[in-house]
């Protein structure tokens, strides 16, 4: 087999000290590097071919290791290679790499499935905690995490077998039987749960039953087999039941009983009882059921002052018990006779949702709008439609597959089929989302979700469920109104609903929570039917948590997308390497140069004075596009000469400074942009709780954030500004460095009247200063794209380095003329920027952008 697998201690971390490891070739070095506080670096040297994986560990036990949320794939590349950033407190902390040799079809670790179990390697790290190398068996159950996976089990929980159920109805001497095998499945709190349910009418043919006959009786008998590990496991049956035997023989379990005269339904429940890991609780609707002979159930109030919603909660490492499953009726109080009155306390589940329900913001089902030709996040689909518009582009699914991965599985309130169908006639039952402010933003509750079930009637495999309006903001438009799932609810279906007779809902129907907008929200369940009127409130918060790396996926994969449909040839950007040029050979980079500026160009059209920031990295663009087209030439016309010795030369300027330069500040700011889009500040904050503060500016996010919702422009322009100076201060002055230790061969006297630059002085060895060459010939302003194009750089900061920060910004911010206020219309002499110009400039072409810049627009790269 083609692949080899190998385990490559790097480093134990902690407030000692670094230990590292010994190298192992061929990918050594292998270093961690400590930063300010208690940050890291982990680097090494890729090699093409293979795929490496981060473990970390706080022990260095052969069960601890856990997978970080990152796939490198080798570059083959000895200056440049992989670097991993990340912080901890922890006295100590092993780091290792694992690394394969395993063949990547389309060239995307993350997409391959290297165990071929079916999961995907990024997901099995980053969704499942799974090996991405070994088809395993992580809980022992006997099913594998890749059938786990796909019988909707987890692959952590132990799951049971099957059970049989098998019965036998009595009519006089004439028996009708039956049976039937079900999968034992998994509840929301983990547990391990077979129901089954039947009435006599479901096999009791009135041919079978002449009135002269005795009166009907049921013989049943449930059947599973052990399983391993060893759990306690514990039959509960029913309604008119009464056991009769329990036997366990050769690992086979049985219990058979017989039913009462006047059984009319017979439920079965099997609970598995165990130590829980982690605290577990669940919340019951308290009814009151009474019956009076053979009168149909009711349901009403509690006479006693307990409240509607009962919370049972197991502790951490307690024993989940049949008393926390009280949610199947069972009859208590005086035996079968005339005129009997019984009553009983009936606690029904009512299910929650996750205190943090992601936003469904990602691409996976592949649809373009058409208005802008940008990919439409899912939850943004105006027509609820689950099923993806085109193949993913990773594999992960075909054309019309149902994809709701990013959806929590689950509902809200009480579950439609766990009471009878006759139970909600002439009921209302709402879920309304609840008008209320936010504390922390003091702004009305933004979040909205909505409902889908899977597996019902009357559909194509699925139905979206309307719960309250999603009406855009606006006079009147908010009111959140509720609909009444008993007589509608089911979207695009007209007569249809959730709960009752016209419910298309299913014994076997899954249903679905999507996070649509994110935000604090509030939803409230409720259910009114004559004298009981009870609900169920909760506040969550729908929000996406994902690490900055899965941010800057996902905008990898939207330009992926939007290139595949517009052009026919996919473009990703995760193979721009800096040091190939610009626009020379096959392997250049100018079309993901387009790309990461047509993406900023994207941000701001989507966000239009709000996202300054990319706005103003598009139109500042077209100086340093032409810039390379000319340096390019330069190439072309003239070889640099660069000495022994010497750190680089004229394609320092274009791979090292302007093409690096970009890639990093791409990096930086492209995955807070797309969070921030995806999931307002929730999402930034996350990362930064996550990875640390030096990720990203907060502070600049939250002045941007602060600005959006009150329409203040005042704190969204610092907010961008101080955007502006982290790119410049942050990110991108170490690419300047290297122009600090960079000599240079200037052009010849006809390629000063070519490329119009200015000649500055050169030292003993006939070279000139990078740096200083660089200043003398920033001479035409990146946001005045009028000739002359002034103030230059000199001209604003005489005698200034523009590798030197505090010059660069003292240019970029000054506020007679500086680049950052005539962008945002605040400069006192300079040409301003309004919303109009603006949008204009940001609209542009590449060509179109650089035109006014370039010496020769004949030699700028065509689109």
């Amino acid at each position: 087999m083609n692949r080899a697998l190998a385990f490559l201690i790097a480093a134990m971390i902690g407030m000692v000290g670094i230990v590292s490891a010994v190298p192992v070739e061929p990918h050594s070095p292998i270093t961690i590097a400590r930063g300010v506080g208690y940050s890291y670096t982990l680097s090494w040297r890729g090699l093409p071919g293979y795929t490496y994986f981060i473990q970390t560990s706080l022990n260095a036990a052969p069960d601890s290791w856990k997978y970080a949320p990152v796939i490198e794939f080798g570059v083959g590349d000895p200056l440049n290679g992989h670097v991993w950033g990340f912080s901890s407190t922890e006295p100590r902390v092993f780091v290792r790499l694992r690394y394969t040799d395993a063949p990547v079809t389309g060239g995307d670790p993350d997409s391959a499935d290297f165990d071929g179990d079916g999961i995907s390697n990024l997901d099995e790290v980053v969704l499942h905690g799974t090996d991405p190398l070994l088809i395993e068996d992580t809980d022992g159950d006997g099913l594998t995490d890749k059938q786990e996976v796909l019988a909707g089990t987890h692959p952590f929980v132990v799951d049971l077998p099957q059970i049989t159920i098998q019965y036998r109805w009595r009519h006089g001497d004439a028996w009708s039987t039956g049976g039937t095998t079900y999968r034992i499945g998994t509840d929301s709190d983990g547990q391990h749960t077979a129901l089954y349910s039947f009435s006599s009418s479901t096999f009791n043919p009135v041919t079978e039953a002449p009135a002269a006959m005795s009166p009907a009786r049921a013989f049943t008998a449930l059947q599973w087999k052990n399983w391993s590990p060893p759990q306690e496991l514990i039959a509960h049956v029913h309604s008119c039941l009464a056991p009769n035997f329990f036997t366990n023989t050769g690992g086979i379990s049985v219990i058979q009983g017989s039913a009462t005269a006047d059984c009319t339904e017979l439920q079965v429940r099997l609970l598995s009882s165990r130590a829980v890991p982690f605290p577990i609780t669940r919340k019951f609707l308290q009814l009151q059921r009474k019956k009076i002979n053979n009168d149909p159930m009711t349901y009403e109030p509690l006479e006693t002052p307990s409240a509607p919603v009962e919370t049972l909660t197991i502790p951490a490492n307690g024993t989940v018990s049949p008393a926390f499953h009280r949610q199947l009726p069972s009859w208590t109080g005086l035996a079968a006779a005339p005129q009997a009155f019984r009553k009983e306390i009936v606690l029904v589940p009512i299910e929650a949702a996750p205190d943090v329900l992601q936003v469904n913001s990602d691409f996976d089902e592949g649809r373009i709008e058409a208005a802008t030709s940008y990919a439409l996040p899912d939850c943004d689909d105006p027509d609820r439609r689950l099923g993806a518009e085109r193949d993913h582009l990773h594999g992960r699914w075909a054309t019309g597959t149902k994809v709701v991965e990013d959806l929590h599985q689950g509902w809200f309130g009480l579950r439609p089929y766990m009471m009878p169908v006759d139970f909600y006639s002439g009921a209302t039952i709402t879920i309304t989302k609840v008008k209320q402010t936010d504390p922390a933003t003091g702004a009305p509750e933004s979040g909205q979700v909505r409902f889908y079930a899977t597996g019902v009637l009357n559909s194509s495999g699925y139905q979206g469920i309307e719960a309250y309006d999603h009406a855009a903001p606006g006079a009147g438009q908010t009111t959140h109104a509720a609909v009444n799932l008993v007589t509608g609810g089911i979207f695009a279906a007209p007569g249809r609903s959730v709960y009752g007779s016209t419910s298309d809902i299913l014994s076997t129907s899954a249903f679905w929570m999507e996070g649509v907008k994110p935000g604090k929200i509030t939803l409230r369940w409720r259910i009114q039917k004559g004298s009981l009127d009870a609900s169920y409130t909760q506040s969550f918060l729908v929000a996406t948590q994902k690490s900055a790396l899965e941010w800057y996926k996902e905008v990898q994969y939207q330009i992926l997308l939007q290139t595949k449909v517009a052009t026919g040839t996919a473009v990703n950007i995760d193979l721009y390497h800096h040091q190939n040029g610009f626009n020379t050979g096959a392997a250049s980079n100018v079309n993901y140069v387009r790309q990461l500026y047509y993406y900023y160009r994207q941000l701001y059209k989507q966000m239009p004075e709000k996202f300054m920031w990319a706005g103003m990295a598009k139109v500042a663009a077209g100086p340093i596009f032409a810039g390379m087209s000319d340096l390019t030439k330069w190439l072309e016309f003239q070889t640099a000469l660069v000495p022994q010795g010497a750190t680089g030369g004229i394609k320092t300027f274009i791979n090292d400074l302007l093409l690096d330069g970009q890639k990093q500040i791409f990096y930086d700011m492209a995955w807070t942009h797309r969070a921030y889009m995806a999931s307002g500040l929730w999402a930034i904050e996350h990362v930064v709780a996550k990875a640390g503060d030096r990720i990203t500016n907060l502070d600049a996010w939250e002045l941007i954030d602060a600005g959006i919702r009150v329409s203040d422009t005042a704190q969204i322009n610092q907010g961008n500004g101080e955007l502006l100076r982290r790119e410049q201060k942050d990110v991108v002055q170490k690419n300047y460095n290297i122009l600090k230790t960079t000599r240079l061969k200037q052009p010849y006297a006809i390629g000063n009247a070519w490329f119009g630059s200015i000649t500055v002085a050169v030292g003993a060895d006939g070279l000139a200063d990078a740096g200083q060459w660089l200043s003398a010939n920033s001479n035409k302003n990146p946001l005045n794209p009028v000739a002359p194009y002034t103030p230059t750089f000199q001209a604003t900061v005489p005698g200034g380095r523009l590798d030197t920060y505090e010059d660069r910004w003292a240019w970029t911010s000054n506020p007679t003329n500086g680049m950052l206020e005539m962008w945002l219309g605040t400069s006192t002499a300079g040409p301003n920027f309004d919303a109009t110009k603006r949008l204009f400039h940001t609209s542009q072409t590449m060509f179109d952008a650089a035109k006014p810049y370039v010496y020769d627009e004949h030699e700028l790269p065509r689109e």
